[in-house]
C-alpha cells in the first residue's frame, strides 16, 4: 500500500493538498470543522454544509486553518474513505 501512496504523490506532484479548517457559518455563526482537499485546482470540503443549520457552504465563509492544538480529535468528522486515513 505504501507504494501506491508514493505513486499518488508523484502523479499529483504538487497539485494536491489537504488541510483542516474551521468554517464560520454566516447564517447561524456556528463553527464547523471541515477537511479540505484540493486537486488540480478544484477544492472540496467535507462536510459541505454547516453542521448546525445545514446551510451549504459557498467557499466565501470566514475560515481559519487549524493546528492540532486548536481542537480535540473527537470534534472532527471522519475523513472521506478515499483519503485512506
Amino acid at each position: 500500500m505504501d507504494g501506491m501512496c508514493g505513486l499518488d504523490a508523484w502523479i499529483t506532484g504538487g497539485r494536491y493538498s489537504s488541510s483542516a479548517i474551521r468554517v464560520t457559518c454566516p447564517e447561524c455563526e456556528h463553527e464547523t470543522p471541515v477537511f479540505t482537499e484540493t486537486e488540480y485546482g478544484q477544492t472540496t470540503w467535507t462536510p459541505e454544509e454547516c453542521e448546525k443549520c445545514h446551510r451549504e457552504f459557498s467557499g466565501d465563509e470566514q475560515q481559519e486553518h487549524d493546528t492540532p492544538d486548536d481542537y480535540e480529535p473527537d470534534d472532527w468528522p471522519e475523513p472521506p474513505d478515499e483519503w485512506g486515513i
